[in-house]
Protein backbone atom coordinates (compact mmCIF):
# COMPACT_ATOMS: atom_id res chain seq x y z
CA UNK A 1 0.00 0.00 0.00
CA UNK A 2 1.61 3.17 -0.67
CA UNK A 3 2.00 6.09 1.60
CA UNK A 4 3.21 9.62 2.32
CA UNK A 5 6.49 10.20 3.95
CA UNK A 6 6.00 11.73 7.55
CA UNK A 7 8.69 14.47 6.66
CA UNK A 8 9.32 15.68 3.65
CA UNK A 9 12.80 15.88 2.13
CA UNK A 10 14.88 19.32 2.75
CA UNK A 11 18.17 20.54 1.97
CA UNK A 12 19.26 23.53 3.42
CA UNK A 13 22.48 23.49 4.25
CA UNK A 14 25.40 23.52 1.30
CA UNK A 15 28.33 23.82 3.89
CA UNK A 16 30.04 20.88 2.90
CA UNK A 17 29.96 21.30 -0.66
CA UNK A 18 30.74 19.30 -3.59
CA UNK A 19 31.20 15.22 -2.80
CA UNK A 20 31.42 12.22 -4.56
CA UNK A 21 31.88 8.35 -4.87
CA UNK A 22 30.83 8.15 -1.36
CA UNK A 23 27.82 5.92 0.37
CA UNK A 24 24.54 7.50 0.86
CA UNK A 25 25.29 5.95 4.39
CA UNK A 26 27.99 7.97 5.05
CA UNK A 27 27.76 11.22 3.07
CA UNK A 28 28.37 14.17 4.98
CA UNK A 29 25.31 16.20 5.94
CA UNK A 30 25.11 19.42 3.73
CA UNK A 31 27.09 17.99 0.77
CA UNK A 32 25.75 17.86 -2.88
CA UNK A 33 26.40 15.37 -6.04
CA UNK A 34 27.17 18.35 -8.60
CA UNK A 35 28.17 22.07 -8.35
CA UNK A 36 29.31 23.87 -11.14
CA UNK A 37 30.25 27.99 -10.83
CA UNK A 38 29.10 27.56 -6.91
CA UNK A 39 31.20 29.01 -3.92
CA UNK A 40 30.61 27.28 -1.16
CA UNK A 41 32.71 29.47 1.57
CA UNK A 42 31.31 32.97 0.52
CA UNK A 43 27.59 32.44 2.45
CA UNK A 44 28.72 29.64 5.08
CA UNK A 45 25.37 27.25 4.54
CA UNK A 46 24.67 28.43 1.23
CA UNK A 47 25.44 27.89 -2.45
CA UNK A 48 26.82 31.08 -4.48
CA UNK A 49 27.06 31.53 -7.45
CA UNK A 50 31.24 32.65 -8.33
CA UNK A 51 31.81 36.29 -9.94
CA UNK A 52 32.84 37.04 -13.41
CA UNK A 53 36.19 38.24 -14.70
CA UNK A 54 37.68 40.64 -16.73
CA UNK A 55 40.40 40.91 -18.81
CA UNK A 56 43.95 42.99 -17.54
CA UNK A 57 45.00 45.25 -20.65
CA UNK A 58 44.05 43.76 -24.09
CA UNK A 59 44.29 40.71 -25.88
CA UNK A 60 48.17 39.69 -26.46
CA UNK A 61 48.50 37.64 -29.19
CA UNK A 62 45.24 36.12 -30.56
CA UNK A 63 45.21 32.04 -30.05
CA UNK A 64 48.24 31.79 -28.21
CA UNK A 65 48.82 30.52 -24.70
CA UNK A 66 50.19 32.32 -21.92
CA UNK A 67 53.11 30.62 -21.42
CA UNK A 68 54.51 32.13 -17.77
CA UNK A 69 52.86 35.36 -15.85
CA UNK A 70 54.90 37.29 -12.91
CA UNK A 71 54.02 40.49 -10.73
CA UNK A 72 57.06 42.61 -11.10
CA UNK A 73 57.15 44.63 -7.32
CA UNK A 74 59.68 47.21 -5.98
CA UNK A 75 58.48 49.65 -3.76
CA UNK A 76 55.41 51.92 -5.07
CA UNK A 77 56.38 50.23 -8.52
CA UNK A 78 54.21 46.90 -9.76
CA UNK A 79 54.38 45.35 -13.33
CA UNK A 80 52.99 42.69 -14.61
CA UNK A 81 54.80 40.26 -17.23
CA UNK A 82 53.34 37.97 -19.31
CA UNK A 83 55.36 35.40 -21.90
CA UNK A 84 53.77 33.99 -24.75
CA UNK A 85 54.42 32.69 -28.56
CA UNK A 86 53.85 35.38 -31.57
CA UNK A 87 51.30 34.54 -33.77
CA UNK A 88 54.06 33.12 -36.18
CA UNK A 89 54.87 30.82 -33.51
CA UNK A 90 58.75 31.01 -34.20
CA UNK A 91 59.62 32.94 -31.46
CA UNK A 92 58.28 34.20 -28.18
CA UNK A 93 58.17 37.74 -26.35
CA UNK A 94 57.94 38.99 -22.71
CA UNK A 95 54.74 41.78 -22.24
CA UNK A 96 54.04 43.86 -19.82
CA UNK A 97 50.21 43.91 -18.47
CA UNK A 98 49.75 47.20 -21.08
CA UNK A 99 51.37 45.60 -23.90
CA UNK A 100 55.19 46.97 -24.04
CA UNK A 101 57.62 44.35 -25.28
CA UNK A 102 59.75 43.55 -22.36
CA UNK A 103 62.06 41.28 -23.96
CA UNK A 104 61.32 39.65 -27.52
CA UNK A 105 63.06 36.98 -29.67
CA UNK A 106 63.21 34.06 -27.45
CA UNK A 107 62.70 30.25 -27.71
CA UNK A 108 59.22 29.42 -28.84
CA UNK A 109 56.76 27.75 -26.51
CA UNK A 110 59.44 27.44 -23.82
CA UNK A 111 57.20 27.76 -20.16
CA UNK A 112 58.78 31.17 -18.76
CA UNK A 113 58.93 31.41 -15.06
CA UNK A 114 58.95 34.55 -12.65
CA UNK A 115 61.03 35.51 -9.36
CA UNK A 116 60.69 38.64 -7.79
CA UNK A 117 63.78 38.90 -4.99
CA UNK A 118 66.14 42.01 -3.68
CA UNK A 119 63.67 44.30 -5.83
CA UNK A 120 64.53 42.44 -9.51
CA UNK A 121 62.45 40.01 -11.18
CA UNK A 122 64.25 36.91 -12.53
CA UNK A 123 63.27 35.52 -15.95
CA UNK A 124 64.21 32.17 -16.67
CA UNK A 125 62.92 29.30 -19.35
CA UNK A 126 65.46 26.76 -20.17
CA UNK A 127 66.73 27.64 -23.17
CA UNK A 128 67.60 31.37 -23.42
CA UNK A 129 69.91 33.43 -21.33
CA UNK A 130 68.57 34.14 -17.87
CA UNK A 131 67.88 38.00 -17.91
CA UNK A 132 66.41 40.26 -14.99
CA UNK A 133 64.23 43.41 -14.67
CA UNK A 134 64.51 46.61 -12.57
CA UNK A 135 62.79 49.71 -12.82
CA UNK A 136 65.91 51.53 -12.90
CA UNK A 137 67.88 49.22 -14.90
CA UNK A 138 65.32 47.61 -17.50
CA UNK A 139 66.37 44.24 -18.72
CA UNK A 140 69.83 43.10 -18.36
CA UNK A 141 71.45 39.82 -18.79
CA UNK A 142 74.78 40.26 -17.05
CA UNK A 143 75.43 41.33 -13.29
CA UNK A 144 72.15 42.74 -10.89
CA UNK A 145 70.97 41.00 -8.30
CA UNK A 146 71.03 37.82 -9.17
CA UNK A 147 74.83 38.12 -10.47
CA UNK A 148 73.33 36.77 -14.16
CA UNK A 149 76.80 35.45 -15.56
CA UNK A 150 78.05 33.41 -13.08
CA UNK A 151 74.56 31.58 -12.77
CA UNK A 152 75.13 28.07 -13.21
CA UNK A 153 73.48 24.93 -15.54
CA UNK A 154 74.72 27.36 -18.81
CA UNK A 155 71.19 29.07 -19.20
CA UNK A 156 69.64 25.05 -19.40
CA UNK A 157 67.52 25.51 -16.28
CA UNK A 158 64.17 26.24 -16.06
CA UNK A 159 63.30 26.27 -12.17
CA UNK A 160 63.71 28.36 -9.40
CA UNK A 161 62.73 29.96 -6.12
CA UNK A 162 64.46 31.69 -2.78
CA UNK A 163 65.10 30.06 0.53
CA UNK A 164 66.64 31.15 3.44
CA UNK A 165 68.11 34.17 1.36
CA UNK A 166 69.20 32.03 -1.19
CA UNK A 167 68.48 31.42 -5.03
CA UNK A 168 68.10 28.09 -6.12
CA UNK A 169 68.23 26.61 -9.42
CA UNK A 170 66.70 23.36 -11.07
CA UNK A 171 65.97 21.69 -14.13
CA UNK A 172 69.14 21.90 -16.02
CA UNK A 173 68.76 19.17 -18.75
CA UNK A 174 72.90 18.08 -18.17
CA UNK A 175 72.36 17.55 -14.65
CA UNK A 176 68.77 16.81 -14.33
CA UNK A 177 69.19 15.86 -10.35
CA UNK A 178 70.52 18.85 -9.60
CA UNK A 179 69.69 21.83 -7.43
CA UNK A 180 71.97 25.12 -7.08
CA UNK A 181 72.05 27.54 -4.90
CA UNK A 182 73.79 31.22 -4.88
CA UNK A 183 75.45 32.49 -1.73
CA UNK A 184 73.54 33.89 1.31
CA UNK A 185 71.91 37.17 -0.08
CA UNK A 186 73.68 40.62 1.10
CA UNK A 187 70.55 42.50 0.53
CA UNK A 188 70.90 43.64 -2.83
CA UNK A 189 72.53 41.06 -4.84
CA UNK A 190 73.45 36.98 -4.27
CA UNK A 191 76.87 35.53 -5.49
CA UNK A 192 77.36 32.69 -7.38
CA UNK A 193 81.13 32.30 -7.04
CA UNK A 194 80.99 32.88 -2.96
CA UNK A 195 79.16 30.77 -0.27
CA UNK A 196 77.44 29.08 -3.21
CA UNK A 197 77.39 25.38 -4.47
CA UNK A 198 74.51 21.98 -5.56
CA UNK A 199 73.22 19.45 -4.14
CA UNK A 200 72.37 16.30 -6.23
CA UNK A 201 68.42 14.61 -5.49
CA UNK A 202 68.49 11.39 -5.24
CA UNK A 203 71.20 11.04 -8.44
CA UNK A 204 70.59 7.88 -10.98
CA UNK A 205 67.62 6.66 -9.16
CA UNK A 206 64.26 5.90 -11.49
CA UNK A 207 61.90 8.91 -10.77
CA UNK A 208 62.64 11.15 -13.30
CA UNK A 209 64.58 14.80 -13.50
CA UNK A 210 63.93 17.59 -11.35
CA UNK A 211 60.34 19.38 -12.03
CA UNK A 212 59.36 21.79 -9.26
CA UNK A 213 60.66 23.53 -6.24
CA UNK A 214 58.40 24.06 -2.88
CA UNK A 215 58.04 25.73 0.10
CA UNK A 216 56.92 24.94 3.53
CA UNK A 217 58.89 26.57 6.82
CA UNK A 218 61.86 25.13 7.02
CA UNK A 219 62.20 23.13 4.31
CA UNK A 220 62.39 23.91 0.20
CA UNK A 221 60.91 20.53 -1.35
CA UNK A 222 62.32 18.98 -4.72
CA UNK A 223 59.73 17.49 -6.79
CA UNK A 224 60.17 14.53 -9.28
CA UNK A 225 58.54 13.02 -11.62
CA UNK A 226 57.65 10.29 -8.84
CA UNK A 227 59.39 11.51 -5.93
CA UNK A 228 59.56 14.46 -3.43
CA UNK A 229 62.69 14.91 -0.79
CA UNK A 230 62.74 18.34 1.49
CA UNK A 231 65.80 19.62 2.33
CA UNK A 232 67.13 22.42 5.08
CA UNK A 233 70.04 23.44 3.17
CA UNK A 234 71.70 21.25 5.43
CA UNK A 235 70.99 17.61 4.40
CA UNK A 236 68.07 15.74 3.25
CA UNK A 237 64.70 14.40 5.68
CA UNK A 238 65.11 11.37 4.49
CA UNK A 239 67.27 10.94 0.42
CA UNK A 240 63.15 10.36 -0.62
CA UNK A 241 60.60 11.45 1.10
CA UNK A 242 57.51 9.31 -0.30
CA UNK A 243 56.80 8.57 -3.81
CA UNK A 244 54.47 11.30 -4.69
CA UNK A 245 56.38 13.68 -7.54
CA UNK A 246 54.45 16.14 -9.74
CA UNK A 247 54.58 17.00 -13.29
CA UNK A 248 55.31 20.51 -13.50
CA UNK A 249 56.12 23.35 -11.24
CA UNK A 250 52.60 24.81 -12.29
CA UNK A 251 51.13 22.19 -10.47
CA UNK A 252 52.59 23.23 -7.28
CA UNK A 253 51.67 26.10 -4.94
CA UNK A 254 53.18 27.27 -2.02
CA UNK A 255 50.85 29.12 0.18
CA UNK A 256 49.68 29.55 3.74
CA UNK A 257 52.55 26.96 5.60
CA UNK A 258 51.89 24.41 3.58
CA UNK A 259 52.58 22.94 -0.05
CA UNK A 260 49.72 21.86 -2.28
CA UNK A 261 49.85 19.63 -5.75
CA UNK A 262 48.54 17.04 -8.23
CA UNK A 263 50.36 14.04 -8.76
CA UNK A 264 50.06 10.62 -10.40
CA UNK A 265 52.69 8.87 -9.26
CA UNK A 266 51.17 5.63 -8.26
CA UNK A 267 48.34 3.58 -9.82
CA UNK A 268 44.91 3.89 -8.31
CA UNK A 269 46.22 7.30 -5.96
CA UNK A 270 46.57 10.06 -8.35
CA UNK A 271 45.07 13.47 -7.19
CA UNK A 272 45.83 16.44 -5.27
CA UNK A 273 47.95 16.85 -2.21
CA UNK A 274 48.85 18.86 0.74
CA UNK A 275 52.52 19.15 3.36
CA UNK A 276 53.79 20.83 5.72
CA UNK A 277 57.13 19.15 4.86
CA UNK A 278 55.74 15.80 6.11
CA UNK A 279 54.30 13.07 4.07
CA UNK A 280 51.72 14.73 1.96
CA UNK A 281 48.02 13.91 2.76
CA UNK A 282 45.43 13.19 0.21
CA UNK A 283 42.68 16.05 0.03
CA UNK A 284 40.48 14.71 -3.13
CA UNK A 285 40.39 11.26 -2.36
CA UNK A 286 41.07 8.49 0.67
CA UNK A 287 39.03 11.13 2.80
CA UNK A 288 35.70 11.80 3.93
CA UNK A 289 35.28 14.94 1.13
CA UNK A 290 36.67 13.09 -1.98
CA UNK A 291 36.08 14.18 -5.75
CA UNK A 292 36.86 11.63 -6.88
CA UNK A 293 35.35 11.20 -10.09
CA UNK A 294 36.72 14.33 -11.40
CA UNK A 295 40.58 13.54 -10.42
CA UNK A 296 40.01 10.39 -12.60
CA UNK A 297 38.38 11.92 -15.17
CA UNK A 298 41.83 14.36 -15.98
CA UNK A 299 43.38 12.41 -18.75
CA UNK A 300 47.12 11.78 -18.43
CA UNK A 301 47.79 14.07 -21.32
CA UNK A 302 46.49 16.91 -19.69
CA UNK A 303 48.30 16.28 -16.61
CA UNK A 304 52.08 18.98 -17.98
CA UNK A 305 49.37 21.72 -18.53
CA UNK A 306 48.21 21.65 -15.25
CA UNK A 307 47.93 25.13 -13.24
CA UNK A 308 47.60 25.78 -9.90
CA UNK A 309 46.79 29.10 -7.58
CA UNK A 310 46.39 30.09 -4.26
CA UNK A 311 42.98 30.86 -3.40
CA UNK A 312 41.45 32.45 0.07
CA UNK A 313 42.36 29.87 2.26
CA UNK A 314 43.36 26.91 -0.13
CA UNK A 315 44.07 25.99 -3.62
CA UNK A 316 42.40 25.69 -6.83
CA UNK A 317 43.90 23.89 -10.27
CA UNK A 318 43.06 24.31 -13.99
CA UNK A 319 42.67 20.89 -15.50
CA UNK A 320 41.41 21.26 -18.76
CA UNK A 321 38.32 19.52 -20.31
CA UNK A 322 36.90 16.59 -18.25
CA UNK A 323 33.81 13.87 -18.67
CA UNK A 324 32.42 13.07 -16.11
CA UNK A 325 29.28 11.10 -16.07
CA UNK A 326 28.76 10.97 -20.03
CA UNK A 327 28.95 15.25 -19.66
CA UNK A 328 31.50 17.12 -20.96
CA UNK A 329 32.62 20.16 -18.75
CA UNK A 330 35.17 22.91 -20.74
CA UNK A 331 38.11 24.53 -19.36
CA UNK A 332 37.47 23.11 -15.63
CA UNK A 333 39.37 24.58 -12.29
CA UNK A 334 38.84 22.40 -9.01
CA UNK A 335 38.68 24.53 -6.33
CA UNK A 336 39.63 23.58 -2.19
CA UNK A 337 39.18 25.58 0.65
CA UNK A 338 41.81 23.96 3.19
CA UNK A 339 39.78 25.93 6.53
CA UNK A 340 36.71 24.01 5.62
CA UNK A 341 37.35 20.84 3.26
CA UNK A 342 35.08 21.90 0.26
CA UNK A 343 35.50 21.23 -3.00
CA UNK A 344 33.58 22.91 -5.83
CA UNK A 345 33.82 23.01 -9.38
CA UNK A 346 34.70 25.89 -12.25
CA UNK A 347 34.22 26.52 -15.73
CA UNK A 348 35.25 29.40 -18.07
CA UNK A 349 35.59 30.04 -21.61
CA UNK A 350 39.03 29.53 -21.68
CA UNK A 351 41.69 27.59 -20.51
CA UNK A 352 44.01 28.86 -17.65
CA UNK A 353 47.57 27.67 -18.29
CA UNK A 354 49.30 30.23 -15.57
CA UNK A 355 48.63 32.37 -12.35
CA UNK A 356 49.75 35.41 -10.38
CA UNK A 357 49.08 37.88 -8.07
CA UNK A 358 48.93 41.25 -9.32
CA UNK A 359 49.08 44.50 -7.41
CA UNK A 360 46.98 46.56 -9.68
CA UNK A 361 46.58 50.30 -10.44
CA UNK A 362 43.98 50.75 -7.82
CA UNK A 363 46.33 49.24 -5.32
CA UNK A 364 44.23 45.69 -5.11
CA UNK A 365 45.67 42.82 -4.32
CA UNK A 366 44.06 40.48 -6.85
CA UNK A 367 44.43 36.78 -9.17
CA UNK A 368 44.83 36.98 -12.61
CA UNK A 369 45.69 34.24 -14.94
CA UNK A 370 47.11 33.44 -18.61
CA UNK A 371 44.64 31.55 -21.02
CA UNK A 372 44.61 29.41 -24.11
CA UNK A 373 43.96 32.70 -26.32
CA UNK A 374 46.46 35.65 -25.49
CA UNK A 375 44.60 37.07 -22.64
CA UNK A 376 45.58 37.81 -19.17
CA UNK A 377 42.15 37.51 -16.96
CA UNK A 378 41.46 39.26 -13.39
CA UNK A 379 39.22 36.41 -11.57
CA UNK A 380 36.48 36.80 -9.33
CA UNK A 381 36.33 40.50 -10.31
CA UNK A 382 33.74 42.76 -7.56
CA UNK A 383 30.24 43.39 -9.20
CA UNK A 384 30.94 41.41 -12.31
CA UNK A 385 28.83 38.40 -13.33
CA UNK A 386 29.80 37.72 -16.68
CA UNK A 387 33.19 36.44 -18.03
CA UNK A 388 34.94 38.14 -20.33
CA UNK A 389 36.66 36.45 -23.58
CA UNK A 390 37.47 37.01 -26.67
CA UNK A 391 35.78 35.77 -29.63
CA UNK A 392 38.21 35.75 -33.34
CA UNK A 393 40.40 38.38 -31.69
CA UNK A 394 37.21 40.23 -31.01
CA UNK A 395 36.54 41.26 -26.50
CA UNK A 396 33.21 40.05 -25.82
CA UNK A 397 31.34 38.69 -22.70
CA UNK A 398 29.57 35.73 -21.89
CA UNK A 399 26.88 34.58 -19.46
CA UNK A 400 28.13 32.28 -16.12
CA UNK A 401 26.16 29.00 -16.63
CA UNK A 402 25.62 26.96 -13.46
CA UNK A 403 24.18 23.38 -12.14
CA UNK A 404 23.56 22.08 -8.60
CA UNK A 405 21.83 19.13 -7.40
CA UNK A 406 21.85 17.58 -4.78
CA UNK A 407 23.46 13.78 -4.04
CA UNK A 408 21.32 10.79 -5.11
CA UNK A 409 18.75 10.57 -2.43
CA UNK A 410 16.57 6.90 -1.36
CA UNK A 411 14.75 9.14 0.96
CA UNK A 412 15.58 6.48 3.38
CA UNK A 413 13.83 3.47 1.98
CA UNK A 414 14.95 0.72 -0.09
CA UNK A 415 11.26 0.40 -1.76
CA UNK A 416 10.44 2.55 -4.69
CA UNK A 417 9.28 5.92 -4.23
CA UNK A 418 7.12 8.37 -6.20
CA UNK A 419 7.55 12.68 -6.08
CA UNK A 420 4.68 14.13 -6.69
CA UNK A 421 3.21 17.75 -7.48
CA UNK A 422 6.00 19.96 -6.39
CA UNK A 423 9.42 21.29 -5.53
CA UNK A 424 9.61 24.49 -3.28
CA UNK A 425 12.97 26.19 -3.65
CA UNK A 426 14.38 29.30 -1.46
CA UNK A 427 17.26 31.09 -3.41
CA UNK A 428 18.15 34.99 -3.79
CA UNK A 429 17.88 36.24 -7.12
CA UNK A 430 16.86 32.99 -8.51
CA UNK A 431 14.22 34.48 -10.91
CA UNK A 432 14.68 32.40 -13.75
CA UNK A 433 16.52 29.67 -12.64
CA UNK A 434 14.96 25.85 -14.03
CA UNK A 435 14.82 23.68 -11.10
CA UNK A 436 14.81 20.12 -12.20
CA UNK A 437 14.14 16.39 -11.02
CA UNK A 438 16.21 13.17 -12.38
CA UNK A 439 15.21 9.65 -11.61
CA UNK A 440 17.57 6.37 -11.01
CA UNK A 441 20.27 8.76 -12.42
CA UNK A 442 18.58 7.87 -16.11
CA UNK A 443 15.36 10.40 -16.17
CA UNK A 444 15.65 13.91 -16.11
CA UNK A 445 12.08 15.85 -15.63
CA UNK A 446 12.50 19.84 -15.86
CA UNK A 447 10.33 22.09 -14.75
CA UNK A 448 9.16 25.88 -15.41
CA UNK A 449 12.11 28.42 -13.89
CA UNK A 450 11.63 30.38 -11.21
CA UNK A 451 9.19 33.35 -11.00
CA UNK A 452 10.37 34.60 -7.47
CA UNK A 453 13.31 33.87 -4.94
CA UNK A 454 11.14 31.77 -2.83
CA UNK A 455 8.28 29.63 -4.84
CA UNK A 456 6.85 26.59 -5.70
CA UNK A 457 7.21 24.81 -9.23
CA UNK A 458 4.81 22.06 -10.46
CA UNK A 459 6.41 18.80 -11.46
CA UNK A 460 4.96 18.45 -15.30
CA UNK A 461 4.95 15.02 -14.59
CA UNK A 462 5.42 12.26 -11.14
CA UNK A 463 8.56 10.78 -10.73
CA UNK A 464 8.76 7.17 -9.78
CA UNK A 465 12.03 4.97 -9.22
CA UNK A 466 14.58 4.19 -6.45
CA UNK A 467 16.80 7.33 -6.38
CA UNK A 468 16.26 11.30 -6.60
CA UNK A 469 18.41 14.60 -7.24
CA UNK A 470 16.58 17.37 -7.15
CA UNK A 471 18.64 20.70 -8.91
CA UNK A 472 18.64 24.30 -10.31
CA UNK A 473 20.52 25.26 -13.21
CA UNK A 474 21.12 28.49 -15.88
CA UNK A 475 22.59 31.51 -15.67
CA UNK A 476 23.07 34.60 -13.32
CA UNK A 477 21.18 37.21 -13.70
CA UNK A 478 23.41 40.49 -13.05
CA UNK A 479 22.98 39.35 -9.41
CA UNK A 480 25.21 35.86 -7.64
CA UNK A 481 22.39 33.73 -6.92
CA UNK A 482 22.05 32.29 -3.66
CA UNK A 483 20.63 28.63 -3.28
CA UNK A 484 19.60 28.49 0.03
CA UNK A 485 17.04 25.29 0.43
CA UNK A 486 15.59 22.65 -1.86
CA UNK A 487 12.14 21.27 -0.48
CA UNK A 488 10.56 18.34 -1.73
CA UNK A 489 6.81 17.92 0.27
CA UNK A 490 5.28 15.17 -1.12
CA UNK A 491 7.04 11.66 -1.27
CA UNK A 492 5.32 8.32 -1.35
CA UNK A 493 6.27 5.24 -0.60
CA UNK A 494 5.82 1.95 -2.89
CA UNK A 495 5.24 -0.67 -1.10
CA UNK A 496 7.19 -2.72 -3.84
CA UNK A 497 10.81 -3.33 -3.90
CA UNK A 498 10.77 -3.43 -8.12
Amino acid sequence: MEQPLKQPFKQSDFSAALITSISEAIRPRGSVGLAINFDFDFELGAAVTRLGTFIVGSQLVDGKSILGLGNYIAGAVSKLFAAINESDGLTSTVYDEVGNVIVSNLTASKKMRFLNFLGAMLMINGADAERSYTTAGGVITTGGAFDLANMPGSNLCNLATVFLDRVYLAGDTANPSRAYYSGISDGSAVSWTSGNGYVDIDAGNDKGGLTALGRVPGYILFFKARSMTRWNYSSAFPEELISYGAPSQEAVVSAGGVCAFYSNSNEKDKGFFVTNGGAPVPISHDNTRPIRKWVDAIPASAEADIAGRAVNNGFAWSVGDLTVDGQVYHNVELRYNRILNQWSVRTYPTKFTVYSGFLDAQGRNVTVAGDNDGNIIELDRPERYVDYTTINGEPGEVAIGFDIRTAPQKHGLNQKKQVNDKLVYETRYGAGATPYMIVDGIKTIECDSLKKDVGEVKLPENGHGNYFEYGLRGTVQGKRLYLKEIEVPNIVADSSYE
